[in-house]
């Protein structure tokens, strides 16, 4: 710490660069040392690596928002199954309109016609 200071005011008398750059280098390798130090503290103790993550804040997790059927949420494993059986299987017995397919190829084709017609 007292390394940091004195090189401070170095600097602060100078202004030069060269001893700007020799104040950075002072305080990153006294933050160095200071955490290598409190790392080797908490190996020796015993606590193992995971004591060293409450130096850092707890991360928030992103809000979600639940799916719903029936307006209530699933939010067990069996009512999200129940949930998304209920919504896919509810068409498995109904009757199938295909005439829309035909109109679908009729569409096509005039589209071709008219872009060949385009290119003439």
């Amino acid at each position: 710490m007292e390394e940091c200071s004195k090189s401070l005011n170095i600097y602060r008398m100078s202004r030069s660069l060269e001893n700007w750059e020799k104040f950075k280098k002072v305080v990153r390798n006294t933050k160095r040392s200071y955490f290598d130090t409190k790392i080797q503290e908490v190996v020796n103790k015993s606590h193992g690596p995971w004591k060293l993550t409450n130096w850092i804040n707890k991360c928030k997790l992103p809000t979600t928002e639940a799916i719903k059927y029936d307006s209530q949420p699933c939010l067990t494993p069996d009512s999200l199954w129940g949930a998304l059986h209920a919504t896919f299987n509810t068409t498995l017995h109904c009757q199938v309109d295909t005439d829309c397919n035909d109109l679908k190829l009729e569409l096509r084709l005039q589209l071709r016609q008219s872009f060949e017609k385009l290119r003439e």
